[in-house]
């Protein structure tokens, strides 16, 4: 990831996902396919929301994965390295609130 070409959209504007027809992945091709989606999902669910759209988008794939749905994955791992210093802030800048929080596990 250190070498990749940073993206700043998530996805290809107006770009279209087909399903593929012809040919069927071989079972490795179709397992690291399932689990990158599925990482891609944990992102999203923990802290990625805004790659919401996009990952729905390219878990319609699942069952057939060809080559353009795998550089539509690519596509949102190389936005994520052009966003990997992004975060949000809580309060103003040089503001020394401190945010806590307890929880009794009983």
């Amino acid at each position: 990831m250190n070498d990749c070409r940073p993206m700043s959209t998530p996805q290809v504007p107006s770009s279209s996902l087909n399903p593929v027809s012809n040919n069927l992945p071989s079972e490795e091709v179709s397992k690291n396919y399932f689990r990158a989606i599925g990482l891609l999902n944990y992102q999203v669910t923990c802290t990625h929301q805004d790659l919401a759209f996009s990952a729905s988008r390219i878990s319609h794939f699942l069952i057939n994965p060809g080559c353009e749905h795998e550089l539509a994955f690519m596509h949102v791992l190389w936005y994520f390295c052009g966003t990997s210093t992004w975060g949000i802030t809580l309060g103003k800048v040089g503001d020394n609130s401190m945010i806590s929080s307890f929880c009794d596990s009983d």
